[in-house]
């Protein structure tokens, strides 16, 4: 048999790798070159291993809780449209959609830029998915199909709320430590970036809780709204404070200043607990009663828009809610994250700091 039957042309190739998932490209484009059928049974082999590779993905990056949020967003949003048959059709070609996506990008690279190219293209692909859709069953059943007026307003809520959830489970780069000296500022600096980072984020979550105030006076909801959670900011601190920590607070003639001054700066940021850690379980809960919260003012401030039974001026409304809450989520685990490094670059500086010291009165003895 000749060498040229093994091998694979530069049309299919070029078709193949622009087709098959990221994470078993090379090892299926290496086991595709050995095909040496030709004709039709050629064309059936290339599309077996097409269909077996995005089932390997999509096995690979399935996401349990994930699909279980798709779907509540995608019946929450669609719900009040009347059409229960469109409804499930929409919840289908979400489905279907962020799957196939989840299949392709599976094992992609982990950097900034590649995970906000997909997040952009998964919205996208949504998107079109959903209006696609919506043409082709208004086109085959318009009895079944919802109104156009009805899916748009479900619509406008739920991409950017899939999007959202597409961040918050997408796999992030990693956050390394790295000395000041890489980054190029003081520590006092780089720690007053962080403060003002978790005061935006604060400010954003609280934002959210604002949106939804009523003019009722005296309203027990609107108490509730700005009472609990700061009694859950307040827990969340003392959950992720050492409890050991003031016992490095004395000063005494061989203290140095500075590395003491680091560690107060770390101190005072929440870096979050770790898996095994003590009282991870009451971190969970707090934090999960955070999202959930966030969750409850979205739906507060979504409800009059997707019912259609309220002014225009609710779209605004509805929209600032999605916008605020989707943020607040999606930043809460960079903020943690951007938390735990500066508190371990902080330690780095201070243990530095101190090292140094000691290594001066060791020469001078």
């Amino acid at each position: 048999m000749s060498k040229t039957m093994n091998r694979l042309s530069p049309t299919e190739r070029s078709l193949l790798q622009t087709l098959l998932p990221y994470g078993i490209r090379a090892r299926m484009l290496k086991s595709l070159a050995k095909l040496d059928a030709q004709g039709f049974e050629r064309l059936r082999q290339m599309a077996g291993a097409l269909a077996g590779g995005y089932w390997v993905q999509a096995s690979a990056a399935f996401n349990r809780w994930g699909h279980l949020l798709y779907t509540a967003v995608t019946v929450f949003c669609f719900a009040f449209s009347g059409a229960p048959k469109a409804t499930a059709w929409s919840l289908a070609v979400v489905l279907v959609a962020l799957t196939v996506r989840s299949a392709f990008t599976h094992g992609q690279a982990r950097d900034a830029a590649s995970c906000a190219l997909r997040t952009g293209t998964d919205v996208a692909v949504t998107m079109l998915s959903l209006v696609t859709a919506h043409i082709l069953l208004k086109t085959a059943d318009p009895h079944s199909a919802m109104q156009n007026s009805n899916f748009w307003r479900g619509a406008v809520v739920c991409i950017p709320v899939i999007a959202m959830l597409r961040m918050a489970f997408a796999v992030k780069p990693d956050m390394k430590a790295r000395t000041f000296g890489d980054v190029g500022i003081s520590p006092r600096r780089f720690y007053l970036r962080i403060k003002m980072l978790n005061f935006l984020w604060h400010f954003t979550f609280l934002g959210v809780a604002a949106c939804n105030v009523t003019d009722i006076p005296h309203y027990w909801l609107d108490f509730a709204r700005g009472f609990v959670p700061i009694m859950i900011f307040r827990a969340l601190w003392w959950i992720q404070k050492e409890p050991f920590r003031r016992l490095n607070d004395f000063v005494t003639i061989f203290t140095n200043i500075q590395a003491n001054k680091l560690r107060k700066m770390a101190a005072s940021l929440a870096p979050g607990i770790k898996p095994k850690q003590p009282f991870r379980l009451w971190f969970v809960i707090a934090v999960s009663s955070l999202c959930a919260l966030v969750g409850l003012e979205m739906v507060d401030a979504v409800f009059p828009w997707l019912t259609g039974h309220s002014p225009e001026d609710t779209f605004f409304r509805a929209m600032g809610g999605v916008i605020a809450g989707s943020t607040t989520i999606v930043a809460l685990k960079f903020v943690r994250d951007a938390n735990a490094v500066a508190v371990e670059a902080l330690e780095t500086e201070a243990k530095r700091l101190e090292e140094g010291e000691g290594g001066k009165g060791a020469r001078a003895a």
